[in-house]
C-alpha cells in the first residue's frame, strides 16, 4: 500500500533533461557555492562519453543521475514555465547548462535554422509564446543564488549576444567579469573543461555530431525528480540521509542541516537568508569564519568544529547560553534560552560582526578600520599565522566597537606576531604546540559569571565578558618569550639553523624587516616595509650566491658533481673559504646547499623570473661564504633592534 503521507510530501518523477529544463531554476542563497572540481566533472564526463558512445552505435543506454530536489515557487512565466528552487542536485544542473550553453554556441553558426537548435535556445531562454513573442535574456533557465552568480549569468548574457566571442572567452580563459572570485574563476575554469571534451571529443569539427549529442542529453539522460512539499525545516531534518551522487557534503552543510532542521518553519526564510548573506560576505569561507567567531568568543577548540559541537554550543548553559546573557540585556534577566533561540543569536552576532572576519583576509577592509602605517605592517605578518586569526577577530570588533584604541590593537599585534616570528617560524615549533597559550589567553576574555550577595543576603547571579586587554597580552608574550630564552645570542643561533629558503614566508618576513631600516634616518620605515610586502607578488626570493653554479664561475668557489638534487657532491675550487667543520669536499651537494645556501644570509628578493636570466651569472659583490654569514648577522642585528630584545 502507498504511503500517502510520503507522497503528499516527497514526489517522486522519473524525469529525462528535455523535460525538466522546460522549467525556471533557482539556487537559493543559502545553499553552498558551486564546487564541483576535476574530479566530478571528469567522472560525469566520462558517464556521458561512454553513453554517447553507445547511443550513436544504435544501442539505448541512458544516463542516470540520481535524485534531485526541487520545490516549486508557485511563480508561473509567461503562463508556460513553472519556476523552482532547486534545493539539491545544483552542482549537476549548474554543469549540464554550461554544457547545453557550449553546444548552443557551437550550433549557432550552421544549424541555427534546425528545430532542435531553436528549441535549445527556448529552454536556455524563455520565450514568450504569445504572437510575435521573443526570447527573454533574463528569463534564464537557471539562476545562482550565491558569489558565483554574476559569473554564470554573464556567461549566458554573453552567449545570448555573441556566440564566437563567448567560446573563444571559455577557450581562453577571458574573464567575463572583472576580477572574479575564486568560486567564479572555478566555475570558468570547468568551462572551460566541458569546451574541451565538446569540441575535442564530440565534435570534431562537425556540427552534425552536435546535434547527436544534443539530442543524446536532451532524451537519454535522466533523473528522478522529487518535487518537495514539505515545510523546510522538515526537509533539512531529511537533508543529510539523502545519498547524493555528487560531492559529498562539508562539515559547514552539515551544520546548516543541524541549525534549520531544529528551526520552527517561520524562522527559516529568515535565517536561510541570513545564512546565504555570510555565505557571500565571507566569500565561501563560512565555516572558517564560524571556528574563529567560537574561539574568539566562546571556547577554544583545538580542532574544527563539527555538528556535535555546534549543538553542544547551544545546549550548554556555560557557553553559548551564557555569552548570550553576557551581552545582551534582554537574555540576562531570561529565566531560561532554549537552544533554538542560542542558534538564532549565534547567525545574529556571526553577521552582526562579520566585516571583523573579512577583515583578517582583505587589506582594503582592514585599512577601513585601523589605517595606522604600523598597524597595517604587524597586520600583514599576522595575516601569515591562522593561530592569531581569533585574536585578530577580536580586536577588529573592539576597535569597531571603541573598546580598544588603535594604538593598543597595534601593541598587541607587534608583541604577538614577534611571538609567532620567534617560536613559529625561527624556532620551528609546530602551530599546534602554541595552543595551550593561545587557549589561556582566550580564556581571559570569554563571559563569566559573577555571584554576589544582595542586600537581603539573597544571592545574586550576574554575567559579564571583559574586553582584551594590552598589558594582559603583551604579558604573557613577553613571559612566553622570556621562558624560551630569546636574546641576541640565541637569535644569531637560530638563525644558522633556519633552513629559509624552504620557508618562504617568513623569510619574506624578516627580510621585510631588515631592509625595512632606513639609514638616512636609522630609523624602521614602515612606509618602506609595507611597500615591500604590496609589491610581494612582483618578486620572488632565490639564492643571492647561486644555488648550481658553473664549474667555470669565476666569482663562486663551489660546485656541484652530478646531479644536485639527487647524488651530486660539493667541489670546493682553490681559494674558497668554507673553512668550518662539517663542510668539506665530496659532501653530498644537497647537505651544503641546505647548511649554506639556504640560509636568510643568502636569501634576496628578485623582480619577476630573475633567477632565469642569472642562473648561472653569480654576483662579483656578492660570492663568498664569510659574506653570508656576515648578512646572516646583519639580520639578527635588525631583528633584535626592530623587535626591541
Amino acid at each position: 500500500m502507498p504511503n500517502t503521507v510520503l507522497e503528499q510530501l516527497y514526489a517522486p518523477t522519473a524525469m529525462s533533461l528535455d523535460s525538466l529544463i522546460y522549467g525556471i531554476y533557482q539556487i537559493p542563497i543559502y545553499q553552498r557555492p558551486y564546487s564541483w572540481e576535476r574530479k566530478e566533472i571528469d567522472d560525469l564526463l566520462q558517464d556521458m562519453y561512454a553513453s554517447f558512445t553507445s547511443y550513436v552505435a544504435g544501442v539505448q543506454a541512458p544516463l542516470f543521475l540520481n535524485t534531485i530536489h526541487r520545490r516549486d515557487k508557485n511563480i508561473n512565466v509567461y503562463g508556460r514555465y513553472q519556476s523552482y528552487e532547486l534545493i539539491d542536485g545544483q552542482q549537476r544542473i549548474t554543469t549540464l547548462a554550461i554544457i547545453l550553453l557550449e553546444i548552443y554556441c557551437f550550433l549557432a553558426k550552421t544549424q541555427s535554422s534546425h528545430p532542435d537548435f531553436i528549441k535549445l535556445r527556448d529552454f536556455l531562454w524563455k520565450r514568450n509564446p504569445a504572437p510575435g513573442g521573443t526570447n527573454t535574456k533574463d528569463k534564464r533557465f537557471i539562476e545562482l543564488g550565491s558569489i558565483e552568480k554574476d559569473a554564470l549569468k554573464m556567461m549566458f548574457d554573453s552567449a545570448f549576444e555573441d556566440t564566437e566571442t563567448t567560446l573563444t572567452k571559455i577557450r581562453n580563459q577571458e574573464e567575463f567579469i572583472y576580477e572574479p572570485n575564486v568560486i567564479e574563476k572555478l566555475l570558468f575554469t570547468n568551462a572551460k573543461r566541458t569546451l574541451d571534451f565538446i569540441e575535442n571529443r564530440i565534435i570534431q569539427g562537425n556540427s552534425n555530431f552536435g546535434l547527436q549529442f544534443l539530442d543524446f542529453l536532451l532524451q537519454y539522460v535522466s533523473f528522478v525528480v522529487i518535487d518537495v512539499k514539505s515545510p523546510q525545516n522538515q526537509f533539512f531534518q531529511m537533508f543529510e540521509s539523502i545519498n547524493f551522487k555528487g560531492k559529498r557534503l562539508d562539515e559547514i552543510d552539515r551544520i546548516k542541516v543541524f541549525i534549520f532542521g531544529n528551526l520552527p518553519e517561520r524562522d527559516v526564510p529568515v535565517y536561510t537568508q541570513k545564512w546565504g548573506d555570510l555565505i557571500v560576505k565571507t566569500n565561501d569561507r563560512l565555516e572558517d569564519y564560524l571556528n574563529i567567531y567560537v574561539r574568539a568568543y566562546l571556547s577554544y577548540y583545538k580542532d574544527k568544529l563539527d555538528k556535535n559541537n555546534v549543538a553542544k554550543l547551544a545546549r550548554e548553559d556555560w557557553l553559548l547560553k551564557r555569552y548570550m546573557r553576557a551581552t545582551n540585556q534582554t537574555w540576562k534577566a531570561a529565566a531560561s534560552i532554549d537552544e533554538i533561540d542560542a542558534m538564532k543569536f549565534l547567525l545574529d552576532d556571526m553577521e552582526l560582526k562579520v566585516d571583523s572576519y573579512r577583515a583578517i583576509k582583505d587589506k582594503a577592509v582592514a585599512t577601513t578600520i585601523n589605517n595606522k602605517k604600523d598597524f597595517l605592517f604587524f597586520y600583514r605578518i599576522a595575516q601569515e599565522y591562522d593561530r592569531l586569526y581569533s585574536l585578530l577577530f577580536r580586536i577588529f570588533t573592539e576597535i569597531k566597537d571603541g573598546t580598544l584604541s588603535k594604538e593598543d590593537a597595534t601593541n598587541i599585534l607587534k608583541v604577538s606576531v614577534q611571538y609567532m616570528v620567534f617560536y613559529q617560524t625561527i624556532g620551528r615549533h609546530g602551530s599546534k604546540e602554541s595552543i595551550e597559550l593561545f587557549k589561556k589567553l582566550h580564556e581571559k576574555y570569554y563571559s563569566n559569571i559573577i555571584e554576589s550577595t544582595g542586600q537581603n543576603g539573597s544571592p545574586i547571579t550576574d554575567y559579564s565578558i571583559r574586553n582584551i586587554n594590552k598589558n594582559e597580552i603583551i604579558g604573557l608574550f613577553k613571559d612566553e618569550l622570556k621562558s624560551s630564552g630569546l636574546s641576541i645570542d640565541k637569535l644569531n643561533a637560530l638563525l644558522s639553523d633556519f633552513n629559509a629558503y624552504e620557508n618562504q614566508g617568513g623569510s619574506w618576513i624578516l627580510l621585510t624587516i631588515y631592509e625595512g631600516f632606513d639609514t638616512a634616518t636609522s630609523r624602521f620605515s614602515y612606509d618602506k616595509m609595507n611597500s615591500i610586502l604590496d609589491t610581494r607578488e612582483n618578486f620572488h626570493l632565490d639564492h643571492w650566491c647561486n644555488k648550481t653554479p658553473d664549474s667555470e664561475d669565476p666569482n663562486l668557489k663551489y660546485y656541484c658533481q652530478g646531479d644536485a638534487d639527487t647524488d651530486g657532491l660539493l667541489v670546493l675550487k682553490e681559494g674558497h673559504d668554507f673553512n668550518e667543520n662539517g663542510i668539506f669536499n665530496g659532501m653530498k651537494y644537497r647537505e651544503f646547499r641546505r647548511e649554506v645556501l639556504n640560509k636568510i644570509g643568502n636569501l634576496k628578493r628578485y623582480e619577476g623570473d630573475s633567477n632565469i636570466v642569472r642562473r648561472n651569472n653569480s654576483d662579483p659583490n656578492f660570492c663568498t661564504y664569510q659574506q653570508i654569514k656576515a648578512r646572516n648577522v646583519g639580520i639578527a642585528n635588525k631583528l633584535t633592534a626592530f623587535w626591541e630584545i
